[in-house]
């Protein structure tokens, strides 16, 4: 039932993300998300727009680890090896050597 969708789903995310491998990634996940909940609640009404909201959120989702990792990142960069322990040896290609700065 869900298989008549794909090639929409696909042409569609491909459009947003600009990366056919990725949107594929994203609509193979939503594939799975939504066929668990057939799974669980049986029939769904509407499956081509649940697919669109779980592929769309997938997205976001992404997007908002994407940010996160960044921050921390960018946080760690700043950090001075002197506040926090240890932090030098993110900064070292001595990282095995693990004595204290």
């Amino acid at each position: 039932m869900l298989e008549r969708y794909y090639q929409e789903l696909i042409g569609f995310f491909t459009r947003a993300l600009r990366c056919r491998d990725n949107a594929s990634d994203v609509v193979q996940e939503s594939y799975a998300r939504v066929l668990g909940l057939e799974l669980r609640a049986g029939l769904l009404a509407e499956p081509r727009a649940l697919l669109y909201r779980v592929g769309k959120n997938l997205i976001i989702d992404e997007a908002r680890r994407k940010r996160a990792e960044q921050a921390m990142l960018d946080t760690l960069a700043v950090v001075s090896p002197a506040i926090v322990p240890g932090a030098c040896l993110l900064y070292t290609s001595d990282a095995a050597d693990d004595t204290p700065c």
